[in-house]
């Protein structure tokens, strides 16, 4: 009915223009990221107000980009030629103009010397030091961001995953 574009379908389908997913179980925070990384930082405000609502305790967060390195060839003596010529090829690519690493997200949090935090800051790895739960809101943050934003509808399957039950109430 939407290709001979009757009235009832078109609206139905322009609904479904506003609507974005995400799954709980496999989270992404690559929008949150694009968003940042156009240098908004509305944004930004925006995302850490939604963190810090949840109790995550994040003084600030920074958007950085990768740096291209070659990759390292392992030192393994009964490495076969084509495992090596491999190596090498993948090692070219990466040092291309036209390939770039995603960007990663270092979260700000104020050390803590017993119950009384101190003037320092410590970096984290978004992707290796925080927990899932903090992961997962910073992915969510974006697309919060981006719903409020432009009145979209959001579905999030399996959005208990990897929160505490107390953040999902």
């Amino acid at each position: 009915v939407a290709e001979f574009n009757g009235p009832t379908s078109n609206i139905v389908l322009d609904w479904f223009k506003n609507v974005r997913t995400m799954s709980g179980l496999t989270m992404s925070h690559d929008d949150t990221v694009k968003m940042l990384a156009k240098n908004n930082s509305e944004h930004k405000d925006k995302i850490l107000k939604i963190l810090n609502s949840f109790d995550i305790q994040m003084e600030d967060f920074t958007v950085r980009e990768r740096k291209k390195e070659a990759l390292k060839l392992p030192d393994d003596p009964n490495m076969s030629a084509n495992m090596r010529k491999m190596f090498e090829v993948i090692s070219d690519m990466t040092m291309e103009d036209d390939f770039s690493m995603p960007p990663y997200v270092i979260t700000h949090r104020k050390i803590y010397d017993g119950d009384k935090p101190s003037s320092e800051m410590r970096e984290l790895d978004l992707l290796e030091n925080e927990s899932d739960g903090t992961q997962k809101l910073f992915a969510l943050s974006g697309l919060l961001v981006d719903a409020l934003e432009n009145g979209l509808t959001i579905f999030v399957d399996e959005l208990e995953s990897k929160l505490h039950p107390l953040i999902t109430k």
